[in-house]
C-alpha cells in the first residue's frame, strides 16, 4: 500500500497540471490517508510525500498545506533533536533537498504572514 499511497500522491501533481484540480484533490487525499496509515515506500518517504501534498495544496487547500507544513517542520525539528547527533544536525536540517526545501517553505510563509499583519 505504500506504492499505492506514492503512486496517489504523484498522480495528483500530474492530474493537477493538467488543470484537473478536483480529481488531484481527491488522490493527494487518498495519499495522505494511506500516509496516515502508515503505508509509506523508500521510493517516496512519508516526509517527501508531506512536501507533494503541501506542493499541491497550497494550490487546491492553502489552510490545509500551511497545516501540513508546520507538522512536517516540526517532525524535522524533533527529529533533528532527538535522533540526530549534535554534529549531524545541521547537515540532516539543511543538506537533504526536501528538508531543505520544507524549511524554505515554511520561513517564506512565516516572513508573507508578518508582513500581513
Amino acid at each position: 500500500r505504500g506504492m499505492e499511497s506514492a503512486a496517489h500522491a504523484l498522480l495528483a501533481r500530474a492530474l493537477l497540471a493538467e488543470g484537473a484540480g478536483a480529481k488531484a484533490s481527491e488522490h493527494i487525499a487518498t495519499a495522505l490517508s494511506l500516509r496516515e496509515q502508515g503505508y509509506t515506500t523508500d521510493q517516496l518517504p512519508a516526509l517527501e510525500l508531506d512536501a507533494v501534498a503541501i506542493e499541491l495544496l497550497a494550490v487546491l487547500d492553502p489552510p490545509r498545506a500551511d497545516t501540513l507544513l508546520q507538522r512536517a517542520v516540526q517532525w524535522l525539528h524533533t527529529t533533528a533533536e532527538t535522533e540526530v547527533p549534535e554534529p549531524l544536525r545541521h547537515g540532516f536540517l539543511h543538506m537533504h533537498p526536501v528538508h531543505r526545501a520544507l524549511l524554505a517553505q515554511a520561513q517564506a510563509r512565516a516572513k508573507a504572514t508578518a508582513a500581513v499583519h
